[in-house]
């Protein structure tokens, strides 16, 4: 007993710290220090380390791949260009500024994973925000929102999406065709839901603020076509390259070295560009992996799988079950964590595409209900402070408590009817 508290103290000691970021230690330090004491006390033994790696390898390399390639795509002046069509095309209002952004979030989160949309895509939403002199709380709450919600889309919208399809081995064009129609709908029901409860706040704006040619924040136009070149070409390599045996992460990587070698030619990109990539997120995975296999340690896994084969209601109940589980456990523990523990719940079910697909639902867009329950949410809220802009964690709660229960359960029924 004595062991089992310990181990449930140090994971909730190591999330707490991480998302909290005392003294604003990375998160990463965190995590790392969490992952060396489930060594010492035991939860996690040496051996674990290799089947640790072999489980998360091509989700960690893809990630470092997209991390370089988006730090890449941020010298060509790409998020500043399409966020500035989005405030022109508003014509001063309100709502369409909303939807716009929205809409620009959702596209950014879909092609580039929600991580993206909260360090680089969210800056810039906040700079044309405060140029406008609207209220900024609609739209970095919807930032936020949007990065959970749309990342169901494409294996490569979320990390928790790679870790699952690797797992599984679910290609990346059955994930497409299965989730996309899906995705569509949780988007409409997500931004119905989401504009109704701003609507109060969404107020018309001066239309003269905008700058009146988006040519004027492309730096560089050839490296800026060859930027869309190169980003149409990885969605389509991700699709063709499954079939030559070739792994997603590999179209990433090859991707940001075209567009290393481009800049470096045209003068965009440098030695710099490294210094902007956010590095630390990768110990931060790889230390919570190892902090949650301790956590498995004590069985919680084959308790959750349990509870899942045991729902009423065939399997339907067993979809619902799954999709609901795993929005509290993101809720509760950050929605990477929930992914991790329900990949392994899942194992000796043997992983039927359903009970996957409802897992995502619920660990990507479940955690819309508390700051903590995603990365992303927590890096745009972080992001919004550091501008000037603070958002109470309370107005996030009020938007997502009632919307994402809903969108949830809606999503979970289609996956659900639709598997039958």
């Amino acid at each position: 007993m004595t062991h089992r508290l310990l181990v449930i103290g140090l994971f909730v000691a190591t999330l707490t710290l991480a998302l909290l970021k005392p003294a604003r230690v990375h998160e990463a330090v965190w995590t790392s220090a969490g992952a060396l004491a489930m060594l010492a006390v035991g939860a996690v033994h040496p051996g674990d380390l290799r089947e640790i790696y072999g489980a998360s390898r091509a989700a960690i390399l893809f990630l470092v791949a997209l991390l370089v390639l988006s730090a890449l795509i941020q010298r060509s002046g790409l998020f500043e260009w399409a966020a500035l069509h989005a405030a022109r095309s508003a014509k001063g209002s309100g709502r369409a500024l909303f939807r716009n952004v929205f809409l620009l979030g959702a596209l950014v989160t879909a092609t580039l994973s929600l991580d993206t949309t909260a360090v680089l895509l969210t800056p810039v939403v906040l700079a044309f925000v405060r140029r406008l002199e609207v209220n900024p709380r609609p739209y970095v709450i919807a930032c936020a929102f949007v990065a959970n919600a749309a990342s169901l889309a494409l294996p490569v919208s979320n990390l928790t999406n790679l870790i699952l399809c690797a797992e599984f081995q679910i290609p990346f064009a059955a994930f497409a065709a299965r989730m996309v129609p899906l995705q569509i709908g949780v988007l409409v029901v997500a931004y119905a839901a989401l504009r109704r409860h701003f609507a109060p706040y969404l107020g018309a704006f001066d239309a003269s603020r905008v700058a009146s040619d988006p040519r004027g924040v492309i730096p560089h136009r050839p490296y800026f076509v060859t930027t869309l070149v190169v980003l149409a070409t990885a969605l389509v390599g991700y699709l063709v390259a499954p079939h030559f045996g070739i792994e997603p992460y590999a179209v990433a990587l090859a991707a940001s070295v075209v567009l290393a070698l481009v800049g470096g030619m045209t003068g965009r990109v440098g030695g710099s560009v490294l210094r902007e990539v956010s590095w630390g997120v990768v110990p931060f995975v790889v230390g919570l992996f190892v902090v949650v296999q301790g956590l498995e340690s004590l069985g919680l896994a084959p308790a959750l799988a349990r509870v899942i084969a045991r729902a009423p209601g065939g399997a339907i109940g067993r979809t619902l079950a799954t999709t609901g589980l795993t929005a509290i456990a993101s809720n509760a523990m950050n929605n990477l964590p929930a992914a991790l523990v329900a990949r392994s719940a899942l194992v000796p079910l043997g992983g039927p595409p359903s009970l996957v697909y409802a897992t995502l639902v619920g660990t990507n867009v479940g955690p819309n209900v508390v700051p903590f329950g995603s990365l992303a949410t927590v890096l745009v809220f972080t992001l919004a402070r550091e501008r000037g802009v603070r958002i109470s964690a309370w107005s996030f709660v009020r938007a997502g408590a009632w919307a994402t229960p809903v969108v949830c359960l809606l999503a979970s029924l289609a996956i659900a009817l639709s598997s039958q």
